[in-house]
């Protein structure tokens, strides 16, 4: 895990002795690795179809798991925008993006968003099967959706190691209860298809397309753990006016996986991220617009630290 900074941006009670339950007034330009289980369930060709990944890692950055603030309340830590996807087979290359607009509350630490990917989406699904033993082996389950929506239910989870040591991550699911579920989705899906390994051409298909009839989806857990700041350009563990200068030194495409600087999520650091830093910078980094608070810091580049909570 990176370490993190906020400077403001989250306000931590801890005390020598017992560990204390941490309260986080902030969650804005944090990133973070995600693992889900993904249910999917329909109907085609009058066969029943229950598909379910198990935990399972979301692909890599970026829009794993992303909290921004909300565009409409930049200032208001209790509203924000979470980007996530769906997970993909390797040969799907339309990213079903997804980017929730909804709130937080730091006082239970729930999280509920919702959005929509516009759009019609090819979408490869994680599942590979063999059509109810009409295929001779198994093929990736292909499906075509228009417009789906998702609905995030979950909550900010403190867990404290010690009485200084934090670990943060955001939970949902059955992770949360037995019958809860962290996110419905809404596929809108019309049509499946099994297709070929390593092709997404739909005139190629081995079964379908049919009818995917109560196509119903849910994230019915969700593990989502802290990975990174966005716009910590110059890693000083702070969003400051620094990564504003330096973020132009970078302009380019994303070539070394390092995606600190590409804060719109589309592979290039330009002009517009460079705006999208501005605006974080003052939303969550500047200590003239909210004075006072902690600072979240830790040991860079070792996987196993969890930050550590101190004084500015």
């Amino acid at each position: 895990m990176r370490a993190i900074a906020l400077g403001t941006c989250l306000s931590i009670l801890l005390t020598t002795g017992q560990p204390a339950v941490a309260q986080l007034t902030d969650i804005r330009g944090l990133t973070f690795d995600a693992t889900i289980d993904l249910v999917l369930d329909g109907n085609v060709l009058y066969s029943t179809m229950h598909l379910d990944t198990g935990m399972m890692a979301l692909p890599a950055l970026p829009h794993t798991f992303d909290v921004l603030p909300d565009p409409a309340a930049p200032m208001d830590p209790a509203y924000i925008m979470v980007r996530t996807k769906l997970p993909a087979g390797p040969d799907d290359t339309d990213e079903v993006r997804f980017e929730l607009l909804g709130t937080f509350d730091a006082a239970t630490g729930e999280i509920e968003a919702f959005g929509v990917a516009d759009g019609v989406h090819f979408w490869e699904t994680p599942f590979e099967t063999d059509a109810f033993g009409l295929l001779d082996s198994i093929a990736p389950v292909w499906v075509l959706m228009r417009d789906p929506a998702m609905t995030l239910h979950a909550v900010v989870a403190a867990g404290v190691s010690d009485t200084s040591l934090l670990a943060f991550e955001i939970v949902g699911g059955t992770s949360v209860g037995p019958r809860e579920v962290a996110a419905d989705l809404h596929l809108n899906a019309p049509l499946v298809s099994w297709l070929p390994s390593g092709t997404d051409d739909a005139t190629l298909t081995l079964f379908g397309p049919y009818p995917f009839e109560e196509a119903t989806s849910s994230i019915s857990n969700l593990q989502a753990d802290m990975l990174d700041v966005f716009g910590d350009v110059n890693d000083d563990l702070l969003l400051t006016q620094a990564d504003v200068i330096g973020i132009h030194k970078i302009f380019g495409p994303i070539l070394d996986g390092d995606y600190e600087g590409d804060l719109v999520a589309d592979g290039i650091v330009d002009a517009q991220d460079a705006d999208m830093l501005k605006w974080l910078v003052r939303c969550i980094g500047n200590t003239d617009i909210i004075d006072g608070g902690l600072v979240l810091q830790g040991a860079a580049g070792n996987a196993g630290t969890t930050p550590l909570v101190t004084t500015p």
